[in-house]
């Protein structure tokens, strides 16, 4: 209690002595799970590249000369396209999640001219998921099928199995970015990488399969008074 009673404090301080600006962010997401190939006892599968998009609000505080506090809060659409065999059953789907997702950053800034600006940085993220769909078909020894459910979040897969799919709620992990400034307006790209397992633990999903982002960016800025 007394190191979040701290941090807020040193926050509102932060706040109140740097010079703030407020922006809106939106751009396109290249995501997909990683490891890129794995398999359980019971099947194989791959994932591959899925389109995303990102839009939010981003805060920048200035706390020296050269050194910029980043947080923001965004909507990030994350997934993948997995294809999975295995038990006479192949399938194809794509998996698409719509996070909540607060990036915080350090970042280093330069000049790069008259009202232009070079930055990079490094952070954390915590997001929370609260949509998913799973679509797509596949074939068993019955015959062919379509494909299409909510996914359900849940920390745990009580089924033990990998249907319908269901998806852990919370993701963290850290990310990198870099950008060009000239005259408030920001053209970022970011590295996201995550670090929770996405999947709970199943005995399809043995392996720990994690967010990958690539994402690339335009900001722009209001400078606002202290």
């Amino acid at each position: 209690m007394k190191i979040l009673l701290l941090a807020t404090a040193l926050f509102c301080f932060i706040c109140t002595q740097a010079q703030l600006r407020i922006g809106v962010q939106g751009g396109y997401n290249y995501t997909r799970l990683s490891p890129n190939h794995a398999s359980s006892e019971v099947y194989s599968y791959s994932t591959r590249g899925f389109r995303g998009f990102q839009a939010g609000a981003v805060f920048e505080m200035r706390v020296s000369q050269n050194w910029i506090f980043r947080p923001a809060i965004l909507v990030n659409g994350k997934g993948t396209r997995l294809e999975k065999t295995g038990m006479g059953n192949t399938s194809s789907r794509f998996i698409e999640l719509h996070y909540v997702e607060i990036p915080i950053s350090m970042v280093r800034s330069w000049s790069a001219g008259k009202n232009a600006f070079a930055f990079a940085g490094a952070g954390l993220y915590l997001a929370r998921a609260f949509r998913g769909v799973e679509k797509g078909e596949g074939t068993s020894q019955s015959g062919p099928y379509y494909i299409y459910n909510s996914v359900e979040l849940s920390s745990h897969n009580k089924e033990n199995d990998g249907h319908p799919t269901i998806i852990k709620p919370f993701d963290y992990g850290f990310n990198l970015l870099a950008g060009v400034e000239r005259r408030n307006i920001q053209l970022l790209i970011c590295y996201e990488q995550g670090l929770e397992r996405v999947f709970p633990r199943s005995l399809v999903f043995e392996e720990k399969l994690t967010n990958r982002v690539f994402s690339l960016s335009a900001v722009y800025l209001f400078n606002t008074k202290r």
